[in-house]
């Protein structure tokens, strides 16, 4: 099922994202303003949420007690799978933020913008809806646990994205797994009372706060067809077209290197555009070697890290639904797209003397498939 990736095209479509903030007046007096911040004029004034603004001493972002819950302010459209799997209850899954959203070029991925910003995706299973054109989640406590069942979270689909700092090379991010915890669901005039209270890989429990709408399109309709969106083959890549982005990191070169067997791709470098095949590398140099060198599967740290040092590439996985790291992409006839991961094997990229490279792939992926590429050419930085 795609579900990160239609819930990531919902993300981009939804532009009025809110935040909470106190409003410092000039007297000393605080108040908090949940939601969108409004600014007007009466014709001999400009007023901030109906405040004056020569009374208004500060705005600043609220700072959270340590007890209080996140509170999350805007729900992106969310998908009601019905009976998926035909097993008699259904699935659910939406997203909560309370941040405006952005993109991160290197892998597409929605994220808050702003430090202390909080992006949560919820997959919860629950008893079917009446009407699939109005799926209304059912009230009730969902348990979280590995795997679908009736009346539960589950912990694969579930996480947080938070936004922890603005750093010289933009911002960190923090993907927050859960481990298990407890999801409650009420109805109101309004539409829901949402509350997650989750344990995290890291130990801690954080607890999610929500009141609003939470509107379900229908996918009720889509079928399981797992063959259509992994590659379970031998992959023996015949590239005509080659690019790479550098990220600079603090003692090596990050470099995602794409290789194409079709020439016409996305706007952003990232996707094929028509049926077609992509090869994503993400390998690790010393600083300002450039891209030649041989690259093996670097070793894993933590939840979603390596150890990042020169001749290793990212191993490809799963996370929350979306194929990171060193991995191939298949644009199908349909242009559905179907993944699978790089995760052993070695990757050599040398110079030739007419200053063309010579790359020569022998991975394996985490189906045990082969992954080949034996090819010389250009590889230019993307928009040159």
């Amino acid at each position: 099922m795609k579900k990160i990736s239609i819930i990531i095209a919902a993300c981009m479509v939804s532009l009025c994202i809110h935040a909470q903030f106190d409003i410092i007046r000039t007297n000393g007096q605080t108040e908090k303003a949940k939601g969108n911040i409004s600014f007007g004029n009466n014709g001999d004034a400009w007023k901030l949420n109906g405040v004056d603004l020569s009374k208004i001493k500060e705005i600043k972002r609220y700072a959270r007690g340590e007890n209080e819950p996140i509170e999350l302010h805007t729900s992106l459209q969310g998908i009601y799978f019905g009976d998926f799997w035909k097993e008699g209850y259904g699935d659910y899954y939406f997203a909560l933020t309370n941040d405006r959203l952005g993109q991160i070029p290197q892998t597409n991925d929605v994220v808050p913008m702003d430090p202390g910003g909080y992006l949560l995706f919820v997959d919860i299973w629950a008893p079917l809806s009446d009407n699939s054109k109005n799926a209304i989640l059912p009230e009730g406590k969902y348990k979280g646990r590995s795997g679908r069942a009736n009346g539960c979270f589950t912990t694969e689909y579930s996480l947080a994205i938070l936004n922890k700092e603005k750093t010289e090379q933009g911002s960190r991010f923090a993907n927050i797994l859960f481990t298990g915890g407890e999801m409650e669901v009420k109805h109101t005039a309004d539409g829901y009372d949402f509350t997650a209270t989750v344990q995290t890989k890291d130990g801690k429990t954080l607890k999610f706060h929500y009141t609003g709408q939470i509107v379900f399109e229908d996918h009720s309709g889509d079928k399981p067809n797992d063959d259509k969106n992994v590659i379970n083959t031998d992959v023996n890549l015949q590239p005509v077209l080659a690019q790479y982005m550098l990220y600079p990191r603090s003692t090596t070169d990050n470099y995602v290197l794409r290789l194409f067997d079709v020439s016409s791709i996305t706007e952003d470098g990232v996707h094929p555009a028509v049926p077609g095949m992509k090869l994503n590398m993400d390998i690790y140099t010393a600083k300002g070697a450039g891209i030649e060198g041989t690259y093996r599967v670097g070793t894993k740290k933590g939840n979603y890290a390596i150890e990042e040092v020169p001749g290793v590439f990212f191993p490809g996985g799963k996370y929350a639904g979306i194929t990171l790291g060193s991995f191939c992409e298949r644009v199908n006839a349909d242009m559905s797209v179907a993944y699978c991961s790089v995760v052993d094997g070695t990757l050599t990229i040398k110079k030739t003397e007419d200053g063309k490279y010579h790359v020569k792939a022998d991975l394996i992926s985490d189906k045990g498939k082969k992954v080949t590429c034996d090819w010389i050419g250009e590889i230019k930085a993307f928009g040159e």
